[in-house]
């Protein structure tokens, strides 16, 4: 199943690209910049967005879609 996914209002506090949610059902919500993939919990990077991490750990599923997303 194709993760679920959304255009955010936040931009990256990095390279001021509008960050994307991303959500599979087993999965919690991340919060992910789909230019150099920083990324962290949703609720956390809506609180503030400098939660993000550069090299956050994502699921391969995860970062694979955001990847082909950003292909496009």
């Amino acid at each position: 199943m194709e993760p679920f996914h959304m255009p955010l209002t936040v931009s990256c506090p990095s390279c001021g690209r509008r960050l994307v949610r991303v959500a599979q059902s087993d999965l919690q919500d991340f919060a992910i910049c789909p230019a150099c993939l920083a990324a962290g919990p949703y609720d956390d990077v809506m609180d503030d967005p400098a939660a993000l991490t550069v090299g956050y750990a994502l699921p391969a599923a995860v970062k694979d879609f955001v990847c082909r997303l950003e292909g496009q």
